[in-house]
């Protein structure tokens, strides 16, 4: 798949679960269209989704009904089989739109690139790796600028009497320790494109 352009879908926030694209990604990496039942088999051991989401056969078309009401796919009905074998999605441009959009944005937090995150990175190489690059330097950018913002606020707290700064001290210690992590984490998946942002800087 060629790398989608910049579409014009809507940048406020949606209320959808990591799963629901996961299904958008795995829809359009097989043609556009997919039955419900290959779907499931995209989450059984030893699938690359497997190994961070997991979706049973009643969550997974929960989400598909969701994104039908979303009027990202169409669930069409075909000839043969079990009602839900009948069931082929169809993926739809609002739906492909909402599906760009979402791999270019980072998460929000350090706790979603466990999950979110994740997703997003293995979707971004099913149907359109030269998303992962931009993707992973923003990521990067927001990561550090949680970790500057931690910094701050702890030099802040250890001008304090030990008695005001309570507990915040040692949970924010915590936090910091999970970000820098995140951080030598997401450096580490573009080591080349590092060390080129790193001598233009130096430069």
């Amino acid at each position: 798949m060629s790398r989608p352009p910049a579409t014009k879908a809507s940048s406020e926030p949606v209320d959808e679960q990591p799963g629901s694209y996961a299904l958008l990604g795995l829809i359009e990496q097989a043609g556009g269209s997919s039955h419900g039942y290959s779907l499931l088999q995209e989450f059984v051991p030893g699938k690359p989704l497997a190994d961070i989401i997991q979706l049973n056969p009643s969550m997974l078309y929960h989400l598909l009904k969701r994104l039908a009401a979303r009027e990202w796919i169409v669930i069409e009905q075909t000839a043969g089989g079990a009602p839900r074998s009948r069931q082929r999605c169809r993926i739809t441009p609002a739906g492909r739109d909402e599906l760009t959009r979402w791999i270019r944005t980072p998460v929000a937090h350090t706790r979603e690139l466990r999950l979110e995150f994740l997703v997003k990175l293995a979707v971004a190489r099913m149907i359109c790796p030269d998303l992962e690059p931009d993707l992973v330097d923003e990521q990067i950018t927001l990561c550090h600028s949680w970790r500057d913002s931690m910094v701050v606020e702890l030099e802040q707290l250890g001008e304090k009497p030990e008695s005001s700064a309570g507990f915040k001290p040692l949970v924010l210690s915590l936090r910091l320790n999970q970000t820098e992590s995140a951080c030598r984490w997401l450096e580490d998946l573009l080591p080349q494109r590092t060390l080129s942002r790193g001598r233009e800087r130096a430069g």
